[in-house]
């Protein structure tokens, strides 16, 4: 799938979910469980936020190391894909492919508030776009869209493996106190490990990493606005 069918998609009100699962599962055929970058200079952060089917879709990019914000950038949007678990970038990921090509500063690794290989296709919006831009992208999200742990982190930066179909597909993290666990997954040309490592180090005073946490907050300001 490239970005033209993607869009074409996000345009239909009545999506014929069997045709959306084919392709997701043609994406997860494609995904790449392993490290493809070398030094990390820049993260990229994407989220949303609605109002009716007004959305804002904010992108945020952090130096990684100092995290100083470099680029922030966001667009409004009207939705007509309805909410469904599990087709989550039929909804969101043209909008995200359109901020990614306006950006002046090409990440290094993109973190998107939604799932990666952690989907029942194994095949999440994290996945999508890492495929469709070939960029190392990381699904960070609230909560757990398919599969089980075995039990629960029990201290702020440990985590346990979240199983589904028998293979180990993300991770649940616990990032702050009297939180919920965050679940991470690999997107594409990223491995758990390394994932798990680059969101940690991307926390501060929030529960999700930064750059997912400025660009919800952006959007957020943004939609206040409208």
């Amino acid at each position: 799938m490239d970005r033209e069918e993607l869009v074409r998609i996000s345009e239909d009100s009545s999506p014929d979910l069997e045709y959306l699962r084919s392709i997701q599962e043609e994406v997860a055929e494609k995904v790449v469980l392993q490290d493809e970058f070398d030094t990390i200079e820049y993260l990229g952060g994407f989220d949303s936020a609605y109002m009716g089917d007004t959305v804002v879709t904010a992108c945020i990019i952090l130096k990684y190391g100092s995290f100083k914000v470099i680029e922030e950038k966001s667009i409004v949007s009207k939705v007509r894909f309805p909410y469904i678990s599990g087709y989550f970038v039929f909804r969101e990921g043209p909008a995200i492919l359109e901020l990614l090509s306006e950006m002046i500063t090409l990440p290094t690794i993109l973190m998107i508030n939604s799932h990666g290989i952690a989907h029942p296709c194994f095949a999440g919006c994290a996945s999508h776009i890492g495929v469709i831009v070939n960029l190392p992208t990381i699904g960070v999200a609230q909560n757990i869209l398919c599969g089980t742990t075995e039990s629960e982190p029990s201290h702020i930066g440990e985590w346990v493996p979240l199983y589904y179909q028998n293979k180990i597909v993300g991770a649940s993290f616990l990032s702050q106190e009297k939180n919920k666990p965050i679940i991470i997954s690999p997107g594409h040309l990223i491995t758990l490990e390394s994932a798990i490592e680059i969101v940690k180090k991307s926390l501060k005073s929030h529960k999700f990493p930064d750059p997912i946490y400025l660009a919800h907050e952006l959007a957020r300001k943004i939609i206040r606005e409208i």
